[in-house]
């Protein structure tokens, strides 16, 4: 497919890394503050938080690869289908299981 072919070579390898981490039950949550500072934080599965750069979330936003509930103040991502296929994950778990949700 075409589009998949064009997705893959656009992807870094930090963005796979992030969605396979996601296929695994990590979470990559949005937090605002008061001030409307906004930062990103990918949780591991004992709920350690490592900072995740703005570009990167923005740039999976816009290949429709991952999605957000827009929750206030700290929303979470999820995987859209494409996005799980892409990680080649065949035991998604956690939020990274929901299926059929695509932005």
């Amino acid at each position: 497919m075409f589009g998949e072919w064009f997705l893959r070579c656009r992807l870094s390898s930090a963005d796979y890394k992030l969605m396979y981490k996601l296929s695994q039950g990590w979470t990559l949550k949005s937090h605002r503050n008061i001030d409307g500072e906004k930062r990103y934080a990918l949780y591991n599965l004992e709920g350690d938080e490592s900072a995740v750069a703005y570009a990167q979330v923005q740039k999976l936003l816009k290949l429709k690869l991952i999605s957000t509930n827009q929750k206030f103040p700290a929303a979470t991502f999820l995987l859209t289908n494409l996005g799980q296929k892409l990680t080649k994950n065949k035991n998604l778990s956690g939020i990274g299981s929901v299926v059929h949700f695509d932005s």
